[in-house]
């Protein structure tokens, strides 16, 4: 008996793209917090005081204020106002772009804005909420976030008149200072 090979059915049915695969893109969204119902009237003029977090992967990533020395940031369910303090109200969810980092390259970047995102260094106007979801929404798809966002707080950063009239408990006097810029480097 002779026997006869049989050929793979896909030997010939595979074909070699000659354009390369697009690698996946995770949506990146910025969410929007009213951290007072004031902004109902002052908003409108432009001039809302938000909180904000960037969610990708199904978590949304925040900054807040600690007494210790350890990482500031936070992992929540994305647009669950619940929460976060009594006086958060989700406003709004805005697509900033796409980023090609996995999961885990993410994470990595979390970790890595830990170690410059502290606690301690939390300021109302200086290393605020939207100062972390803009550099990691830079980082994540290179777009930051809407000026409007924050810019209460740039008001108040560049007349310092205004930062005296601000509460002292709601001012880190152990921030010294510090301005919200990190070096991040490109997870492997």
């Amino acid at each position: 008996m002779h026997k006869t090979r049989s050929r793979s059915p896909n030997k010939h049915s595979e074909k070699v793209s000659s354009t390369p695969q697009k690698p996946h893109e995770e949506p990146v969204f910025l969410n929007v917090y009213d951290l007072l119902r004031l902004n109902d009237f002052t908003k409108t003029v432009g001039l809302g005081v938000y909180h904000t977090g960037i969610e990708v992967y199904g978590v949304e990533y925040g900054f807040t204020g600690r007494s210790s020395s350890r990482s500031g940031i936070f992992e929540m369910t994305p647009r669950n106002d619940a929460e976060l303090n009594e006086s958060c109200y989700f406003n709004r969810s805005i697509l900033l772009g796409a980023t090609q980092l996995t999961p885990a390259q993410v994470k990595e970047v979390i970790s890595q804005l830990g170690r410059c995102y502290r606690g301690q260094y939390y300021h109302l106007t200086n290393f605020n909420c939207n100062h972390f979801s803009n550099a990691l929404a830079e980082f994540l798809c290179g777009q930051g976030i809407p000026s409007w966002v924050n810019r209460v707080a740039n008001i108040i950063t560049h007349v310092p008149i205004l930062n005296h009239l601000l509460p002292k408990d709601v001012i880190n006097t152990r921030n010294h200072g510090r301005k919200a810029s990190v070096q991040l480097t490109r997870p492997s």
